[in-house]
């Protein structure tokens, strides 16, 4: 199992291109992050 952090890193990467492309102006938070958890 991957590192909780590195995951939540990760995650919160993958949170900031979605956000970037979908939402230019918006920054992506905790909510965005475990959103994208959830997803996966």
């Amino acid at each position: 199992m991957l590192d909780k952090s590195v995951l939540l890193r990760q995650m919160r990467r993958h949170a900031q291109t979605f956000s970037s492309a979908v939402k230019p102006i918006k920054e992506p938070d905790d909510a965005d992050v475990n959103r994208a958890l959830r997803l996966n």
